[in-house]
């Protein structure tokens, strides 16, 4: 089984037609997982035709999803069409083990009373949507959806019994890379890359660490090397101080030599917070990255050769971090990486 090969609408949104907005934002962080995947990943009711039999169409779509989002708030469960069509059928198909359910709390509800107190939530209750501030609720939605990639990747994995996985092109270009962006604890915790065990060839590595401001390059650097070590079929890391990151995506099978290098775009960043016009110019000239669309990532393929390459990598990524985004000063590096 390919990335590619997943079923179309794995993702059933279940909302209130009051909280619109809230759909229309999340639907955004999900839009790169139609290119990772090859197919529409997530499905709400907006996507229901003129013409079409909408009941059928609903029922077609909790029959295939593999996850459900609840976007709970009181108009959520005053629905009696949620709460005695789509909540009963998703909780059998969650007990059953064929669905995992992931409820997002919108407003103050009683859980008692929401049909899903048992499971866990993507918020706490203390801190719903209505009560987040616009990045606030980006983080929350960008946590849920790394757990669901993490998941289908997961799928992935497990039909292939081993083999690689999502397809990528490198050289020049980039085409299905895996968006992401993270949010840091505020505290730093030790480094705890130095007592992961080596990665085993051929088997999937998750590792990770969160490093004080002077130790980044180092740590980069040594991640980076790490990675070009064990990679045999496909390896990223993930380096990130708050709510920016620069990704790097290694794929030996097709170019042992280079790895892609991804920076986030305005498009995914509040106004108050995206590159002017100069930083811009810097990524795409100096730089040398290269942005399809405004709605794209920055991307650019460089060599990763030696020891000398990784090195200037480093430097380049903490600068990316500290000189373009100066709010990212004085953070903690969090790092996050896998490879098989």
């Amino acid at each position: 089984m390919d990335a590619r090969d997943l079923p179309q609408h794995s993702l059933f949104i279940s909302y209130a037609h009051e909280d619109a907005a809230f759909v229309a934002q999340l639907r955004k962080f999900f839009m790169p997982f139609d290119r990772t995947f090859g197919c529409k990943v997530l499905w709400d009711d907006t996507q229901i035709r003129t013409g079409d039999a909408w009941l059928a169409e609903i029922e077609r779509a909790l029959s295939k999803a593999r996850f459900a989002v609840l976007l709970m708030s009181v108009d959520f469960m005053a629905s009696s069409f949620i709460t005695n069509n789509e909540l009963p059928r998703l909780r059998a198909r969650e007990r059953a083990g064929e669905l995992t359910i992931l409820p997002m709390l919108v407003g103050p509800v009683d859980l008692e009373l929401s049909g899903v107190a048992d499971l866990q939530f993507v918020n706490p209750p203390e801190e719903p949507l209505m009560q987040l501030d616009a990045v606030q609720q980006q983080r929350l939605y960008v946590k849920l959806a790394k757990r669901v990639k993490a998941e289908l990747l997961r799928l992935v994995d497990a039909a292939n019994d081993g083999g690689p996985g999502p397809e990528t092109v490198a050289g020049g270009a980039a085409q299905g890379l895996i968006l992401e962006s993270r949010a840091v604890d505020d505290k730093v915790s030790p480094d705890v890359s130095d007592g992961d065990p080596e990665p085993v060839p051929g088997e999937l590595a998750e590792w990770g660490a969160l490093v004080p401001p002077h130790m980044a390059v180092a740590e980069i650097e040594s991640q980076l090397l790490r990675l070009k070590q064990h990679t045999r079929s496909l390896g990223f890391a993930v380096f990130d101080c708050d709510s920016y990151y620069v990704q790097f995506l290694y794929h030996p099978a097709l170019d042992e030599s280079s790895v892609v290098v991804e920076v986030l775009s305005n498009v995914y960043l509040e106004k108050g917070r995206r590159l002017g016009k100069l930083q811009l110019q810097h990524l795409t000239g100096e730089l040398n990255f290269v942005q399809a669309t405004p709605e794209e990532n920055l991307l650019k393929c460089v060599p990763m050769r030696d020891a000398a390459d990784i090195a200037e990598l480093a430097r380049e990524s903490w600068a990316i971090l500290t000189e373009l985004y100066p709010s990212e000063e004085g953070k903690p590096l969090s790092i996050d990486a896998k490879c098989r």
